[in-house]
Protein backbone atom coordinates (compact mmCIF):
# COMPACT_ATOMS: atom_id res chain seq x y z
CA UNK A 1 0.00 0.00 0.00
CA UNK A 2 3.45 2.40 0.21
CA UNK A 3 2.51 3.43 -3.39
CA UNK A 4 -0.82 4.56 -2.37
CA UNK A 5 0.08 7.59 -1.53
CA UNK A 6 -3.04 10.01 -3.15
CA UNK A 7 -6.91 8.50 -3.57
CA UNK A 8 -8.50 11.21 -5.03
CA UNK A 9 -12.45 10.56 -3.43
CA UNK A 10 -15.90 12.14 -4.94
CA UNK A 11 -18.34 13.26 -1.79
CA UNK A 12 -20.77 16.19 -1.16
CA UNK A 13 -19.54 18.33 1.46
CA UNK A 14 -18.07 16.81 4.64
CA UNK A 15 -19.28 19.43 6.69
CA UNK A 16 -22.26 17.79 8.74
CA UNK A 17 -23.06 21.69 8.73
CA UNK A 18 -23.65 21.32 4.87
CA UNK A 19 -24.58 18.02 4.28
CA UNK A 20 -26.19 15.07 5.87
CA UNK A 21 -26.06 12.76 3.26
CA UNK A 22 -25.04 9.22 3.54
CA UNK A 23 -22.24 9.42 1.49
CA UNK A 24 -20.62 12.45 3.22
CA UNK A 25 -20.94 10.48 6.45
CA UNK A 26 -19.03 7.32 5.18
CA UNK A 27 -16.46 9.67 3.34
CA UNK A 28 -15.73 11.52 6.67
CA UNK A 29 -15.04 8.30 8.27
CA UNK A 30 -13.06 6.97 5.84
CA UNK A 31 -11.04 10.61 5.63
CA UNK A 32 -10.78 10.43 9.66
CA UNK A 33 -10.48 6.74 10.00
CA UNK A 34 -8.18 5.21 7.25
CA UNK A 35 -4.68 6.15 8.52
CA UNK A 36 -3.35 4.16 5.52
CA UNK A 37 -4.67 6.29 2.57
CA UNK A 38 -4.34 10.19 1.93
CA UNK A 39 -7.45 11.25 0.87
CA UNK A 40 -7.93 14.15 -1.70
CA UNK A 41 -11.74 14.86 -1.38
CA UNK A 42 -13.32 16.44 -4.44
CA UNK A 43 -16.67 17.84 -3.71
CA UNK A 44 -19.67 16.49 -6.19
CA UNK A 45 -23.16 17.36 -5.44
CA UNK A 46 -25.22 20.12 -3.67
CA UNK A 47 -25.33 21.06 0.04
CA UNK A 48 -28.58 20.55 1.24
CA UNK A 49 -29.53 24.05 1.45
CA UNK A 50 -28.10 24.87 -2.00
CA UNK A 51 -30.43 25.84 -4.45
CA UNK A 52 -30.09 24.25 -8.41
CA UNK A 53 -29.78 28.42 -9.54
CA UNK A 54 -27.59 29.58 -12.24
CA UNK A 55 -24.11 30.01 -9.83
CA UNK A 56 -24.64 26.62 -9.31
CA UNK A 57 -25.12 25.28 -12.98
CA UNK A 58 -22.12 27.17 -13.43
CA UNK A 59 -20.15 25.79 -11.27
CA UNK A 60 -21.22 21.63 -12.51
CA UNK A 61 -19.88 23.34 -16.32
CA UNK A 62 -16.77 24.06 -14.73
CA UNK A 63 -16.51 20.73 -12.86
CA UNK A 64 -14.68 18.33 -15.43
CA UNK A 65 -11.77 21.23 -15.71
CA UNK A 66 -11.75 21.32 -11.76
CA UNK A 67 -11.51 17.34 -11.48
CA UNK A 68 -8.88 17.44 -14.29
CA UNK A 69 -6.86 20.13 -12.27
CA UNK A 70 -7.22 17.47 -9.06
CA UNK A 71 -5.95 15.03 -10.99
CA UNK A 72 -2.44 16.74 -12.06
CA UNK A 73 -2.44 19.07 -9.11
CA UNK A 74 -2.10 15.72 -6.60
CA UNK A 75 -0.79 12.86 -8.50
CA UNK A 76 -3.62 10.78 -7.92
CA UNK A 77 -3.00 6.98 -7.93
CA UNK A 78 -6.62 6.07 -7.56
CA UNK A 79 -9.91 7.48 -7.84
CA UNK A 80 -13.01 6.54 -6.06
CA UNK A 81 -16.48 7.65 -7.45
CA UNK A 82 -19.04 7.65 -5.03
CA UNK A 83 -22.34 7.44 -7.88
CA UNK A 84 -25.99 7.26 -6.37
CA UNK A 85 -27.78 5.57 -9.35
CA UNK A 86 -29.75 9.05 -9.69
CA UNK A 87 -30.93 11.14 -13.14
CA UNK A 88 -28.25 14.46 -12.05
CA UNK A 89 -25.45 12.02 -11.10
CA UNK A 90 -25.21 9.91 -13.71
CA UNK A 91 -24.54 12.37 -15.94
CA UNK A 92 -21.84 14.10 -13.72
CA UNK A 93 -19.92 10.81 -12.56
CA UNK A 94 -20.38 9.26 -16.33
CA UNK A 95 -17.85 12.67 -17.21
CA UNK A 96 -15.68 12.34 -14.42
CA UNK A 97 -15.35 8.36 -15.12
CA UNK A 98 -14.66 8.86 -18.91
CA UNK A 99 -12.14 11.85 -17.87
CA UNK A 100 -10.48 8.95 -15.66
CA UNK A 101 -10.27 6.73 -18.53
CA UNK A 102 -8.90 8.96 -20.91
CA UNK A 103 -6.28 9.94 -18.60
CA UNK A 104 -5.65 6.19 -17.60
CA UNK A 105 -6.07 6.95 -14.33
CA UNK A 106 -8.13 3.60 -12.46
CA UNK A 107 -11.11 4.41 -10.66
CA UNK A 108 -13.52 2.77 -8.49
CA UNK A 109 -17.21 3.25 -8.99
CA UNK A 110 -19.13 2.85 -5.54
CA UNK A 111 -22.94 2.34 -6.10
CA UNK A 112 -25.05 3.84 -3.39
CA UNK A 113 -28.78 3.31 -3.93
CA UNK A 114 -30.61 5.81 -6.29
CA UNK A 115 -33.93 5.99 -8.04
CA UNK A 116 -32.04 4.05 -10.57
CA UNK A 117 -30.81 1.26 -7.82
CA UNK A 118 -31.92 -2.52 -8.62
CA UNK A 119 -34.42 -0.58 -11.26
CA UNK A 120 -34.81 -2.89 -14.40
CA UNK A 121 -36.77 -0.44 -16.62
CA UNK A 122 -34.30 2.83 -16.19
CA UNK A 123 -34.57 4.89 -19.19
CA UNK A 124 -31.98 4.00 -21.82
CA UNK A 125 -29.94 7.23 -21.89
CA UNK A 126 -29.39 6.86 -18.13
CA UNK A 127 -28.67 3.29 -18.38
CA UNK A 128 -26.31 3.60 -21.19
CA UNK A 129 -24.39 6.32 -19.32
CA UNK A 130 -24.63 4.32 -16.20
CA UNK A 131 -22.98 1.54 -18.28
CA UNK A 132 -19.79 3.35 -19.65
CA UNK A 133 -18.73 4.64 -16.06
CA UNK A 134 -19.06 0.92 -15.03
CA UNK A 135 -17.90 -1.05 -18.11
CA UNK A 136 -14.40 0.65 -17.77
CA UNK A 137 -13.72 0.77 -14.08
CA UNK A 138 -11.58 -1.32 -12.20
CA UNK A 139 -13.62 -1.86 -9.36
CA UNK A 140 -17.54 -1.61 -8.33
CA UNK A 141 -18.64 -1.56 -4.90
CA UNK A 142 -22.21 -2.11 -4.28
CA UNK A 143 -23.60 -2.16 -0.72
CA UNK A 144 -25.32 -5.66 -0.64
CA UNK A 145 -25.64 -8.94 -2.76
CA UNK A 146 -28.81 -8.19 -4.56
CA UNK A 147 -27.46 -4.73 -5.78
CA UNK A 148 -24.40 -6.94 -7.07
CA UNK A 149 -26.51 -9.18 -8.87
CA UNK A 150 -28.27 -6.39 -10.34
CA UNK A 151 -25.28 -4.47 -11.52
CA UNK A 152 -23.83 -8.28 -12.72
CA UNK A 153 -27.47 -9.10 -15.04
CA UNK A 154 -28.97 -6.10 -15.96
CA UNK A 155 -25.65 -3.95 -16.92
CA UNK A 156 -23.67 -7.46 -17.93
CA UNK A 157 -20.64 -6.31 -15.58
CA UNK A 158 -18.30 -9.31 -14.81
CA UNK A 159 -18.85 -10.40 -10.96
CA UNK A 160 -15.12 -10.43 -10.46
CA UNK A 161 -15.41 -6.85 -11.07
CA UNK A 162 -17.95 -6.17 -8.07
CA UNK A 163 -17.17 -5.87 -4.51
CA UNK A 164 -20.12 -6.48 -2.37
CA UNK A 165 -19.19 -3.63 0.94
CA UNK A 166 -21.92 -2.56 2.88
CA UNK A 167 -21.99 1.00 4.59
CA UNK A 168 -20.59 0.50 8.21
CA UNK A 169 -20.21 3.01 11.30
CA UNK A 170 -18.15 3.56 14.30
CA UNK A 171 -20.11 1.44 17.33
CA UNK A 172 -19.53 2.73 20.39
CA UNK A 173 -17.38 0.64 22.81
CA UNK A 174 -20.17 0.91 25.78
CA UNK A 175 -21.81 -1.95 26.57
CA UNK A 176 -25.37 -2.24 25.43
CA UNK A 177 -28.09 -1.07 27.90
CA UNK A 178 -31.84 -1.55 27.87
CA UNK A 179 -33.69 1.29 27.40
CA UNK A 180 -36.27 2.55 29.80
CA UNK A 181 -39.84 0.84 29.29
CA UNK A 182 -41.76 4.42 29.85
CA UNK A 183 -42.34 6.55 27.09
CA UNK A 184 -41.72 5.95 23.92
CA UNK A 185 -39.10 7.78 21.68
CA UNK A 186 -39.81 7.85 17.90
CA UNK A 187 -37.13 9.04 15.96
CA UNK A 188 -36.46 10.33 11.85
CA UNK A 189 -33.11 11.32 11.33
CA UNK A 190 -31.70 12.04 8.00
CA UNK A 191 -32.32 13.94 4.98
CA UNK A 192 -36.28 15.06 5.00
CA UNK A 193 -37.55 14.41 1.56
CA UNK A 194 -40.90 13.18 0.89
CA UNK A 195 -39.26 9.83 -1.33
CA UNK A 196 -38.63 8.60 2.42
CA UNK A 197 -41.45 8.23 3.07
CA UNK A 198 -42.67 11.24 4.96
CA UNK A 199 -46.24 11.37 3.86
CA UNK A 200 -46.37 7.75 4.98
CA UNK A 201 -45.49 8.61 8.35
CA UNK A 202 -47.80 11.42 8.73
CA UNK A 203 -50.68 9.30 7.99
CA UNK A 204 -49.62 6.57 10.38
CA UNK A 205 -48.85 8.97 13.12
CA UNK A 206 -52.92 9.99 12.63
CA UNK A 207 -53.71 6.71 13.49
CA UNK A 208 -52.03 6.85 16.64
CA UNK A 209 -54.63 6.37 19.62
CA UNK A 210 -54.51 9.57 21.42
CA UNK A 211 -54.08 7.42 24.72
CA UNK A 212 -50.15 6.38 23.80
CA UNK A 213 -47.59 7.93 25.72
CA UNK A 214 -44.87 9.22 22.83
CA UNK A 215 -42.45 11.39 21.56
CA UNK A 216 -41.48 12.22 18.10
CA UNK A 217 -38.19 13.46 17.44
CA UNK A 218 -36.70 14.62 13.77
CA UNK A 219 -33.75 15.90 13.13
CA UNK A 220 -32.03 16.81 9.56
CA UNK A 221 -32.39 18.85 6.33
CA UNK A 222 -33.99 18.98 2.79
CA UNK A 223 -36.02 20.09 0.23
CA UNK A 224 -39.45 18.65 2.01
CA UNK A 225 -38.77 20.31 5.67
CA UNK A 226 -41.19 22.98 6.10
CA UNK A 227 -43.91 21.06 4.94
CA UNK A 228 -43.12 17.98 7.18
CA UNK A 229 -42.19 20.15 10.28
CA UNK A 230 -45.96 22.23 9.92
CA UNK A 231 -47.87 18.66 9.19
CA UNK A 232 -46.51 17.25 12.30
CA UNK A 233 -46.76 20.41 14.35
CA UNK A 234 -50.46 20.25 13.48
CA UNK A 235 -51.32 16.25 14.31
CA UNK A 236 -48.41 15.89 17.32
CA UNK A 237 -48.63 19.22 18.93
CA UNK A 238 -46.26 19.25 21.37
CA UNK A 239 -44.93 15.26 20.91
CA UNK A 240 -42.91 16.40 18.54
CA UNK A 241 -39.85 18.27 18.16
CA UNK A 242 -37.39 18.92 15.42
CA UNK A 243 -33.65 19.22 15.79
CA UNK A 244 -32.52 20.65 12.79
CA UNK A 245 -29.11 18.84 11.82
CA UNK A 246 -27.41 17.35 14.57
CA UNK A 247 -24.09 16.08 14.69
CA UNK A 248 -21.36 15.22 17.41
CA UNK A 249 -23.03 14.99 21.46
CA UNK A 250 -26.44 16.26 19.98
CA UNK A 251 -26.59 13.36 18.08
CA UNK A 252 -25.41 10.62 19.96
CA UNK A 253 -27.81 11.91 23.08
CA UNK A 254 -30.89 11.84 20.26
CA UNK A 255 -29.88 8.31 19.30
CA UNK A 256 -28.95 7.21 23.08
CA UNK A 257 -32.34 7.87 24.05
CA UNK A 258 -34.60 6.39 21.33
CA UNK A 259 -36.38 3.72 21.10
CA UNK A 260 -37.57 3.55 17.44
CA UNK A 261 -36.33 4.74 14.10
CA UNK A 262 -38.58 5.60 10.99
CA UNK A 263 -37.27 4.94 7.45
CA UNK A 264 -40.21 4.28 5.04
CA UNK A 265 -38.28 4.76 2.22
CA UNK A 266 -39.71 4.49 -1.73
CA UNK A 267 -36.36 3.75 -2.36
CA UNK A 268 -32.85 3.33 -1.07
CA UNK A 269 -29.36 2.17 -0.58
CA UNK A 270 -28.03 1.17 2.68
CA UNK A 271 -28.74 3.93 5.22
CA UNK A 272 -26.34 5.25 6.86
CA UNK A 273 -28.69 6.57 9.52
CA UNK A 274 -30.08 3.42 9.65
CA UNK A 275 -27.18 1.58 10.57
CA UNK A 276 -26.37 4.74 12.47
CA UNK A 277 -29.54 4.24 14.80
CA UNK A 278 -29.26 0.41 15.16
CA UNK A 279 -25.76 0.78 16.70
CA UNK A 280 -27.40 2.46 19.66
CA UNK A 281 -30.14 -0.13 20.09
CA UNK A 282 -32.72 2.04 17.97
CA UNK A 283 -35.26 -0.54 17.02
CA UNK A 284 -35.82 0.26 13.05
CA UNK A 285 -39.27 0.57 11.00
CA UNK A 286 -38.35 0.71 7.47
CA UNK A 287 -39.43 -0.86 4.09
CA UNK A 288 -37.53 -3.33 2.34
CA UNK A 289 -36.18 -1.59 -0.60
CA UNK A 290 -32.26 -1.40 -1.58
CA UNK A 291 -29.94 -3.02 0.60
CA UNK A 292 -32.09 -2.89 3.94
CA UNK A 293 -33.53 -6.16 4.04
CA UNK A 294 -29.93 -7.59 3.80
CA UNK A 295 -29.31 -5.87 7.71
CA UNK A 296 -32.54 -5.72 9.07
CA UNK A 297 -34.75 -8.98 9.77
CA UNK A 298 -38.18 -8.76 10.42
CA UNK A 299 -38.90 -9.67 14.18
CA UNK A 300 -35.82 -10.50 14.49
CA UNK A 301 -33.41 -6.92 14.54
CA UNK A 302 -36.57 -4.54 13.76
CA UNK A 303 -39.76 -4.36 11.76
CA UNK A 304 -40.01 -4.60 7.65
CA UNK A 305 -43.36 -2.59 6.65
CA UNK A 306 -44.69 -2.51 3.00
CA UNK A 307 -43.97 0.66 0.90
CA UNK A 308 -46.54 3.30 0.08
CA UNK A 309 -48.35 1.59 3.75
CA UNK A 310 -49.29 4.10 6.30
CA UNK A 311 -51.13 1.43 8.38
CA UNK A 312 -47.89 -1.42 8.44
CA UNK A 313 -46.24 1.65 10.49
CA UNK A 314 -48.74 2.33 12.27
CA UNK A 315 -49.32 -1.42 13.29
CA UNK A 316 -45.70 -1.51 13.74
CA UNK A 317 -45.32 1.39 16.48
CA UNK A 318 -48.45 0.27 18.55
CA UNK A 319 -47.15 -3.55 18.53
CA UNK A 320 -43.62 -2.18 19.91
CA UNK A 321 -45.83 0.22 22.21
CA UNK A 322 -48.01 -2.84 23.84
CA UNK A 323 -44.95 -5.43 23.82
CA UNK A 324 -41.99 -3.82 25.48
CA UNK A 325 -40.58 -7.99 25.78
CA UNK A 326 -40.23 -7.43 21.62
CA UNK A 327 -39.52 -4.29 21.84
CA UNK A 328 -36.10 -4.85 24.20
CA UNK A 329 -35.26 -7.93 22.06
CA UNK A 330 -35.26 -6.11 18.64
CA UNK A 331 -33.13 -3.74 20.30
CA UNK A 332 -30.40 -5.98 21.92
CA UNK A 333 -30.26 -7.63 18.49
CA UNK A 334 -30.37 -4.70 16.39
CA UNK A 335 -27.03 -3.45 18.39
CA UNK A 336 -25.68 -6.83 18.13
CA UNK A 337 -26.43 -6.68 13.83
CA UNK A 338 -23.68 -3.71 13.52
CA UNK A 339 -21.51 -4.76 16.09
CA UNK A 340 -20.67 -7.73 14.65
CA UNK A 341 -20.94 -6.86 11.00
CA UNK A 342 -20.87 -3.20 10.22
CA UNK A 343 -17.87 -1.60 12.10
CA UNK A 344 -15.66 0.55 10.45
CA UNK A 345 -12.76 -1.55 10.98
CA UNK A 346 -13.73 -4.12 8.87
CA UNK A 347 -15.14 -1.93 6.03
CA UNK A 348 -11.80 -0.10 5.70
CA UNK A 349 -10.23 -3.37 5.78
CA UNK A 350 -11.82 -4.70 2.66
CA UNK A 351 -11.48 -1.30 0.86
CA UNK A 352 -7.72 -1.52 1.68
CA UNK A 353 -7.41 -4.74 0.09
CA UNK A 354 -9.78 -3.72 -3.35
CA UNK A 355 -7.51 -0.12 -3.55
CA UNK A 356 -4.08 -2.18 -3.20
CA UNK A 357 -5.41 -5.36 -6.08
CA UNK A 358 -6.04 -2.84 -8.59
CA UNK A 359 -2.62 -1.03 -7.88
CA UNK A 360 -0.87 -3.94 -8.57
Amino acid sequence: MNKLTNILITSPSIDTNNNISGISNLTKLLVENNREIRYILFTVGKKDDERRDLKWFIKQLLLPISFVNFLLKYNISIVHINMPLEKLASIVNTILAIICHLSCKKYIIHVHGGLYNKNYNTPPFQKFLIKQSLRFSARILTLGEEESFFINTYYNISQEKIVVLPNSVKVSTNDFIIKPNSKLELLYLGRIDKNKGLFEIIESLKLIPKVMDFNLNVAGDGPDREWFIHELSKILGNKFTYHSIVHGLTKEKLLSLANIFLLPSYYEGLPYALLEAMSFGVVPIVTPVGSIPEVVKHNENGLLVAVHNHIDIKNAITLLYSNRILLNELSLNAYKTIKDNYSIENYINILNSTYHEISL
